[in-house]
């Protein structure tokens, strides 16, 4: 069976090191967002978050042994900052690192294709002074054993 935890925890890390950004795993990052920890103290450091949205067999077969072969593993990519622009340098950066994730190993699967879904549009939060920036992309990473 897939190892999600696994693979995500290699997808994280891909993005983090090609994109030379911070990349969290579900949550900020350590070192992302106010440096002070409170809105408009401080400077603002982009961050990157990786989510596993689900995942489904890529090749449907009739027998057990052979459906577990291939997935079709879905996720969010959602990048933030203190302004728009800086939201999106960092979300190009994070975005053009994607292509790191193909060739991942992990237990009897491997990376073999990625593939964008959707790029969001920037969204501005305005509650917090000054207002800070996210945009939220899907893709999928098809795993073959």
């Amino acid at each position: 069976m897939i190892n999600i935890g696994q693979l995500t925890s290699q997808v994280v890390m891909a993005l983090a090191e090609e994109s030379n950004q911070l990349v969290g795993d579900g949550i900020a990052p350590d070192g992302g967002g106010w440096l002070s920890g409170q809105p408009n103290v401080s400077a603002f450091v982009p961050y990157g978050v990786v989510v596993f949205t689900g995942a489904t067999l890529s090749d449907p077969a009739l027998r057990y042994a052979e459906q577990i072969r291939s997935w079709e593993t879905g996720w969010r990519l959602s990048s933030f900052g203190g302004s728009r622009e800086q939201c999106d340098w960092v979300a190009a950066l994070v975005r053009n690192a994607l292509d790191d994730c193909i060739g991942q190993e992990f237990g009897a699967y491997r990376v073999t294709m990625a593939q964008w879904r959707s790029l969001g549009p920037m969204t501005r939060n305005d509650s917090v002074d000054p207002p800070m920036w996210s945009v939220s992309d899907t893709f999928t990473l098809r795993c073959d054993a």
